[in-house]
């Protein structure tokens, strides 16, 4: 398995849209997601800072584990 291959079926990356550790250098991270996506990593980004509420990973789990 070359390592695109990995990226696309074991990558997601969860943020929240004021996460305070993210803030600072945002327009950096929103461009290597944009990297990223091509390669086949998943982004998921929620309301609210660096602290992902129980809700989202329940909602992960319906999306990607079942």
């Amino acid at each position: 398995m070359d390592s695109s291959e990995f990226l696309k079926n074991n990558i997601t990356i969860v943020h929240g849209t004021n996460d305070e550790f993210i803030l600072p250098k945002k327009q950096q991270f929103i461009y290597e997601l944009d990297k990223l996506s091509t390669k086949g990593v998943k982004n998921i980004e929620y309301e609210g800072t660096h602290k992902v509420e129980n809700q989202i990973f329940r909602e992960l789990q319906l999306k990607y584990w079942t």
